[in-house]
């Protein structure tokens, strides 16, 4: 709610202040009287964008100001915070007009840029006639307004739930499916050298194993000759007494003495011993030479298989021992190379599903907003009649979009039409040439609109311009109606309006200043008989304005 407006050197205003209520507020004064430059000062005070040439003659800067209270939790509260602006509702907004163009915008006297206030100005106050197109006239909120008045916020949330997982299903894909390009990019080298591996089965300990076998494969030749020799010189399947019968004869010349004991004995125990260990050299050196039969093709194939492993081993920059845990290595890659395939499907089928779920909700806010918008144009249609304008049309126009531009908003465009004649085709609301009919149309929409409209104040420059009588009464009624939800002010010419106020303002003009006062009871049936005869006052016209009044506060 507007609380008050301070206008200091703009145009032909030198000082004004004014202290607003809760209600339907009136401005009534003759034509040029500076009305317009009031709705000026309020729309700079709120962003309007202007220059210089608005500083009054002979001040060096004009300066509109604008108290505003709202609840704790309406939108404008939160907008300012998001920039840093602190409120508990209260929220000052102030315009700075300098002739050297300097100026400044301020909100709770924190300098802003004139953008930043003027979104915030439209969250707190709409103005519809010559000096606004914010609104109802911004084609990017009407889609808003829609989805308010058909009570869509469960489904719109829904559908932003559902884009959301959506887009990040598809990144997850996207992001496995470049990791898998970028794996299948080295998949035919990881699956050659596995295969290799594979081929080659290395075992732990086994080149150092080869690499002794063949060490001792390669002293063969010697050691069987070493072994031939020594089965010469025991002889060929002889005993001991042949292989060495001198050591034989002695034992057997000792064994023809009696029986005696001393050095005899223990040396006939030796003797006897050392035939017995010939004995099993020789049956040693029997085992040794059945071992010795070797394969003479052993030697190549211990070289081609320790050679092999070295050689994988060099390739893969490791100890042949390593070879098995590269092994293991390439397996699992490969295996992974799998797993990413198998993980790469999943998420695409669960990305196609978040899509499907996405699509659904975007097809059920479009027929939640279908059914909305023909309750809106109907509902609208009806108020346009009780202002006599009933060969208007109001279309609530959805665009259906391609299914490439669906977003987490719908799969649709939403735009306010208006036809203000019959047969005429349908446009948007900004072509409605009269400044009048313009505001008489919004007005409808307003009332249609009152319980979802963010502004807590709005403001109708002459919206009862060219019209009278029972129009002019209708219009009066609406605007009171309004204000049950929202501040409203009118700038009106209209007696059948004014009397709807609640507060009345009479501006008045004298030379180059324009002055401003708040009617009483009495200046108010002065003003209204004014506006219903003219400048030549009588009873009966003042009677007519205290019955017009009566009937207007009822």
């Amino acid at each position: 709610m507007l609380i008050s407006l301070s206008v200091r050197n703009v145009v032909l205003i030198e000082a004004l202040d004014f202290s607003f209520g809760p209600g339907f507020c009136v401005l009534s004064g003759e034509t040029g009287a500076g009305k317009s430059v009031l709705m000026e000062a309020l729309a700079l005070a709120t962003g309007r964008r202007a220059d210089a040439s608005l500083v009054r003659v002979g001040a060096d800067e004009g300066v509109v100001t604008a108290s505003f209270k709202v609840a704790a939790d309406h939108p404008a509260v939160a907008f300012a915070s998001e920039h840093g602006i602190q409120s508990d509702g209260a929220l000052l907004c102030r315009r700075v007009l300098a002739r050297n163009g300097r100026g400044g915008a301020f909100i709770n006297d924190v300098p802003v840029t004139v953008r930043l206030l003027e979104q915030l100005g439209h969250r707190l106050l709409q103005i519809h006639g010559q000096h606004d197109r914010r609104g109802l006239l911004d084609a990017t909120r009407h889609q808003g307004f829609l989805d308010a008045f058909g009570s869509l916020s469960r489904e719109l949330r829904n559908l932003g739930k559902r884009h959301r997982a959506w887009r990040e299903a598809e990144a997850a894909h996207r992001e496995a499916a470049e990791g898998l390009a970028s794996t299948r990019a080295a998949e035919e080298e990881i699956r050659a050298r596995l295969t290799e591996l594979e081929a080659l089965a290395p075992e732990p300990g086994e080149a150092e194993q080869l690499a002794e076998r063949r060490s001792f494969l390669m002293q063969s030749g010697r050691v069987l000759a070493v072994i031939e020799q020594l089965a010469a010189i025991m002889g060929e399947g002889s005993t001991p007494a042949t292989a060495a019968p001198s050591l034989h004869d002695a034992a057997a010349a000792l064994d023809g003495l009696p029986e005696v004991a001393g050095p005899f004995a223990e040396l006939k125990s030796t003797l006897h011993r050392a035939l017995v260990e010939l004995g099993e050299a020789r049956n040693l050196l029997d085992a040794v030479r059945a071992d010795l039969e070797l394969d003479p093709n052993e030697l190549e194939q211990v070289e081609t298989r320790l050679f092999a492993l070295r050689s994988a081993a060099r390739r893969h920059g490791v100890s042949p021992d390593e070879l098995g845990t590269v092994l293991g290595e390439l397996r699992e890659q490969a295996a992974k190379t799998d797993a990413d395939e198998h993980r790469v499907k999943e998420l695409e089928e669960a990305a196609g599903a978040a899509r499907q779920a996405f699509e659904t909700a975007v097809e059920v806010l479009g027929a939640g907003r279908r059914k909305a918008a023909a309750f809106l144009d109907e509902r609208i249609g009806d108020e346009l009649a009780a202002l006599r304008m009933g060969r208007a049309r109001f279309v609530t126009a959805l665009e259906e979009l391609p299914r490439d531009k669906w977003g987490p908003q719908g799969g649709e465009r939403v735009r306010f039409g208006v036809s203000t004649m019959q047969g005429a085709a349908i446009g948007p609301l900004e072509r409605i040439a009269s400044g009048g009919e313009l505001s008489r149309f919004l007005l409808a929409v307003h009332i249609v609109l009152a319980r979802v409209t963010e502004p807590a104040t709005l403001v109708f420059d002459e919206i009862d311009a060219g019209v009278g009588g029972a129009v002019a009464d209708a219009v009066g009624a609406r605007l009171a109606r309004l204000a049950r939800r929202h501040q409203v002010f009118a700038v009106t010419h209209q007696p059948q309006v004014a009397a709807r106020g609640r507060r009345q303002w009479l501006i008045l003009r004298s030379g180059d200043a324009v002055s401003a006062s708040e009617l009483d009871e009495t200046a108010r049936v002065e003003e209204i008989a004014r506006m219903m005869s003219g400048s030549g006052l009588t009873d009966e016209a003042r009677a007519a304005a205290k019955r017009l009044l009566q009937e207007g506060g009822k």
